[in-house]
């Protein structure tokens, strides 16, 4: 049987049963989100969308550290970028730390999108939390922040490398 190591202070470890139990469970939740928000024809799809949020919460930046932030290829970047770019939602301008490079912003089309496709996913989350009643709400809000918490954000984590050999944070 697999189980996972403890941390200091926390419970007794998770056996494969009960990892599997969280996994499942968060897939579902996740999908059913995603699901919520993807009933428009924006013609953005969800990796387009993580995208866009990516960008949206960082501010200006290059493509280079965008991938890095999401912990992605540069290439698979590319080719969201230049899709969000199409559809109106993504422009580029001259890097003002240096004017040879380029940095992407989510333009008043991409920001009334995300508008929308969060006050979709909102609705989703909202009608679902509201069958639970309050403390049992409050207690899993408080523990989905505690978890977010301990878990490294994408700049952070490990590097990842292509199928090239190319290696990006």
């Amino acid at each position: 049987m697999t189980t996972t190591a403890p941390r200091p202070g926390a419970g007794p470890a998770l056996d494969a049963d009960e990892l599997r139990r969280v996994e499942a469970s968060l897939l579902s939740i996740v999908r059913g989100v995603m699901h919520a928000s993807h009933q428009f024809d924006s013609g953005l799809d969800k990796a387009g969308y993580i995208t866009l949020i990516h960008l949206d919460r960082c501010g200006a930046t290059r493509q280079t550290d965008l991938a890095a932030r999401m912990n992605l290829d540069l290439s698979t970047v590319s080719r969201q970028v230049r899709t969000l770019e199409e559809l109106g939602f993504v422009q580029r301008a001259a890097d003002p730390d240096d004017g040879r490079a380029q940095v992407l912003a989510v333009t008043a089309a991409g920001r009334r999108e995300i508008n929308r496709q969060r006050a979709r996913r909102w609705g989703h989350t909202a009608d679902r939390l509201a069958e639970v009643d309050e403390p049992d709400r409050t207690r899993l809000i408080d523990f989905l922040e505690q978890l977010a918490e301990t878990t490294p954000p994408a700049a952070t984590a490990a590097p990842h490398t292509s199928k090239t050999g190319r290696t990006t944070r």
